[in-house]
C-alpha cells in the first residue's frame, strides 16, 4: 500500500511548522494512493488541457457521475445536490475528476461545509494534483486548501508543493459559519486562496508565486486522523456548487 499509516503523534499547535507538514503529507499521501492507482485512472483521464474554470458540477442525483471517481475506502454520499464525505477512518475518503484542468489564468470555486464540533481529529479539504508528476517527495506538485479541527485553533490552511517543495503559504484561524466559498486563482505567475461567505464577495487568504505549468485533477478529500482504526463517531465534510 502506497499510504503508510504509522501512528505518529500528533502536534496540536499550528504554529509548530512540523505539525501542519505532517497533517499535509498525510492527506497528500491519501490522494496519491487515489490518483496513483492507475487501474482507476489510467485510462480513465479522457480530457485534457481544459481550464479550471469550465468545470461545473453541482452533484445531481445520489451517485457520483462518470466524471468522477471514488476510491471506495471511506462512504461518500450524494444528496440534495451536493457530495458529502464521511471522516471515518485514517485512510482518508477521496473523491477526484478524471478529466485535468489548467490553473494558469483560471480559477476553481466550491461551496464548503466543514464538519461540526467533534473529537478534534478531523481534516476536509479540496486539492489540485499533478498526475504522474516528477516532483521531489511524493512526486506529485499540488495545491492545498483544507479545514482541520486537529490543531487549536481549528481553521482553514493553504499550501502549495511545487517540484517537491513544500511550502504552507497561510493559515486562518476559523470561527465564522461552517458553510464558506473556498476559491483557488492563478494571475499573472500568482496563486491565491480566497474566502467567501456568500460565493459573491472575496477576502484573500494567502498568495504566493506559482509555477506549475501541468494540467491538474481535482479532489476532495476528508479524514480522521486521530490514529489508526475508526474514528470514535463519523463526521462529514459536504462540497457542492462547483464553479
Amino acid at each position: 500500500d502506497a499510504l503508510t499509516r504509522g501512528a505518529q503523534a500528533r502536534p496540536r499547535a499550528l504554529a509548530d511548522t512540523s505539525a501542519t507538514t505532517d497533517s499535509l503529507a498525510r492527506a497528500t499521501r491519501a490522494v496519491v494512493r487515489s490518483l496513483a492507482d492507475t487501474s482507476t485512472t489510467t485510462d480513465a483521464i479522457v480530457r485534457v488541457g481544459m481550464l479550471f474554470s469550465s468545470l461545473v458540477e453541482n452533484f445531481p442525483g445520489t451517485s457520483l457521475s462518470a466524471r468522477w471517481f471514488n476510491d471506495g475506502v471511506d462512504p461518500y454520499t450524494v444528496a440534495g445536490n451536493a457530495l458529502s464525505l464521511e471522516a471515518t477512518s485514517w485512510n482518508y475518503s477521496v473523491a477526484a475528476t478524471r478529466d485535468t484542468y489548467q490553473l494558469l489564468g483560471s480559477s476553481v470555486f466550491c461551496k464548503f461545509t466543514v464538519p461540526g464540533p467533534d473529537d478534534g481529529e478531523r481534516e476536509f479539504g479540496i486539492a489540485l494534483f499533478q498526475v504522474g508528476g516528477t516532483g521531489g517527495g511524493l512526486g506529485y506538485d499540488h495545491v492545498d486548501f483544507y479545514w482541520a479541527n486537529d490543531y487549536s485553533p481549528a481553521g482553514f490552511n493553504a499550501s502549495i508543493t511545487q517540484g517537491g517543495v513544500l511550502t504552507n503559504v497561510a493559515n486562518l484561524p476559523w470561527t465564522g459559519p461552517q458553510t464558506v466559498w473556498l476559491r483557488i486563482r492563478e494571475s499573472a505567475g500568482t496563486i491565491y486562496w480566497d474566502t467567501s461567505t456568500d460565493g459573491l464577495t472575496w477576502t484573500n487568504f494567502g498568495s504566493t508565486a506559482y509555477s506549475i505549468a501541468e494540467d491538474l485533477q481535482l479532489s476532495a478529500y476528508a479524514g480522521w486522523d486521530g490514529g489508526p482504526g475508526p474514528a470514535p463517531s463519523p463526521s462529514y465534510g459536504v462540497i457542492a456548487s462547483i464553479n
